[in-house]
């Protein structure tokens, strides 16, 4: 018989590797919980006992076995007070290089308590219960206005608005925005870590999931099977806008160690944007300073899909190259890789790449989802790198990415269950020419 109010937020999961997750909640009152995991509900295998007395948890489970349903409870007292069913459970990570095919959620600027916000999530979980995903990319904006503590709880957590449905068996792996900022006492320097926002997440400081360590809880990366994840920071002015090396030194080094297949990076505020946010305008210096120095190393290195938030549109780029600055200066004949919409639905020719050769890699493709919330209209214009461009009433939704084997995919999930943009890029390697060999007569 579950406790009732025994457990105030959560649980939620964090941090999944090939052989750990975290398991993370908060109770009402000073508790010492036991959780208790097993391959099926109730036929519990292994048991984790909290070390302290405490009201927030943040309890590793460890020795699992890679790419393997787990299910969990939660024991205070020797009474289960959540978990112990089927929608209590979580996957380990699938190794480091392994071809696989899965799916992961990318949502931005999604704490609002809207219905809108509602719609978005409702849609994720119809589509959800007839494929797999593997986890959920926060793209910042998580929890309007100032993301405060209740403000996560009301607007993220919550069960009507929130993802209390979602976040027991899907974890998340985020970045910040600059809402999520606003309740710090500094918006810069060594005290960015005292707000709500760095006080709820677990994520990876030491590589436990591939990739250079950072050693720092605001920007990450890390491996699933073929795809390479990086999650990095554009709201520290230390970071992006003044001339503080430490992200982009860490972000050459993690790419340079990178091979993956495919390389996919997230953040909040997006190098090009009409939106809600103009990537032109000149106070808009976070995604100004994203373009000019964050932009060329990306693209230097390979990868192949930048998402974003920020600006409450939806809006995904062409395969570009080369574009750094406002919009007036793209040139399509230099920074344009392909033509095509790359929507394959309707006809299009997918986004290919090559892994090697003259123009091993080329191009990267941009795209912004800050719909999980509230949209809102785009002006008269838009940017002259996207190939799709949504906003305005009924344009809430979220992206979906999936991988199969060498080709990846997206789909703009709108509110209402159906899509609103897909694309496709497939990797392929190019075969070297071979030399023929003259065989000398006898």
């Amino acid at each position: 018989m579950n406790v009732k109010g025994a457990i105030s937020l959560g649980p939620y999961l964090q941090s999944p590797t090939t052989s750990s997750i975290n398991i993370l909640f908060w109770t009402d009152t000073i508790s010492k919980p036991i959780i208790k995991i097993g391959r099926q509900p109730q036929k519990w295998e292994k048991q984790y006992v909290t070390i302290t007395n405490s009201f927030v948890f943040n309890i590793k489970i460890n020795n699992l076995l890679e790419n393997t349903t787990y299910y969990y409870g939660i024991y205070i007292n020797n009474q289960l007070v959540a978990g112990g069913d089927s929608l209590h459970y979580f996957n380990t990570f699938v190794k480091t290089g392994q071809l696989t095919n899965f799916s992961v959620w990318a949502l931005g600027d999604f704490g609002k308590g809207t219905e809108e916000q509602r719609r978005a999530k409702i849609a994720f979980e119809r589509y959800n219960s007839t494929h797999t995903t593997a986890f959920w990319l926060w793209l910042g904006d998580n929890a309007y206005h100032s993301g405060t503590v209740e403000e996560f709880r009301n607007k993220v957590f919550d069960r009507y608005y929130g993802y209390d449905s979602i976040m027991r068996f899907l974890p998340f792996l985020p970045t910040p925005g600059n809402h999520d900022y606003l309740s710090l006492l500094h918006y810069g320097g060594n005290k960015e870590s005292l707000g709500a926002y760095y006080s709820l997440v677990n994520v990876y400081q030491q590589g436990e999931a591939g990739g250079v360590a950072s050693k720092t809880e605001k920007y990450y990366s890390y491996n699933y099977g073929q795809v390479h994840f990086i999650s990095l920071n554009s709201e520290c002015w230390s970071y992006s806008v003044w001339g503080n090396m430490r992200m982009k030194n860490w972000l050459k080094k993690d790419l340079a160690a990178n091979q993956q297949l495919f390389t996919v990076v997230y953040f909040h505020q997006p190098p090009y944007s009409k939106g809600s946010h103009d990537s032109d305008t000149f106070w808009e210096l976070f995604m100004k300073a994203m373009r000019k120095r964050i932009a060329p190393v990306l693209e230097e290195y390979g990868v192949d899909l930048v998402v974003c938030g920020h600006s409450h549109v939806y809006e995904r780029s062409f395969l570009i190259k080369g574009h750094y600055g406002k919009s007036t200066s793209f040139n399509p004949k230099k920074m344009l890789v392909s033509k095509s919409f790359g929507d394959v639905s309707k006809g299009d020719m997918p986004y290919v790449k090559f892994t090697n050769g003259k123009n091993a890699n080329l191009g990267t493709i941009y795209a912004t989802c800050g719909v999980g919330g509230r949209p809102e209209p785009l002006p008269d214009f838009g940017h002259p790198v996207m190939a799709v461009q949504a906003a305005g009433e009924g344009t809430e939704g979220s992206l979906i990415l999936s991988f199969e084997q060498n080709k990846l995919s997206g789909k703009y999930l709108k509110g209402d269950g159906t899509f609103g943009d897909q694309f496709t890029l497939i990797k392929y390697t190019k075969a070297g020419k071979q030399k023929k060999k003259k065989v000398a007569e006898k």
